[in-house]
């Protein structure tokens, strides 16, 4: 194996920086009752991280 057949692991995505635009429809989608992955992967954000605070 030659250093030019090493490949780097791929970098992991950032979420984006949730906005007030953004937190009142997670809010608006929370209420109504969709699933919190289902919203997390709609604005492509981690859920633990992110809805945790829209949760309560």
């Amino acid at each position: 194996m030659t250093v030019d057949n090493i490949v780097p692991f791929p970098r992991r995505r950032r979420s984006p920086d949730v906005t007030p635009e953004m937190a009142a429809k997670i809010k608006c989608l929370l209420d109504i009752g969709m699933a919190q992955h289902n919203i997390a992967a709609h604005f492509r954000i981690k859920v633990p991280r992110r809805l945790a605070i829209f949760a309560a």
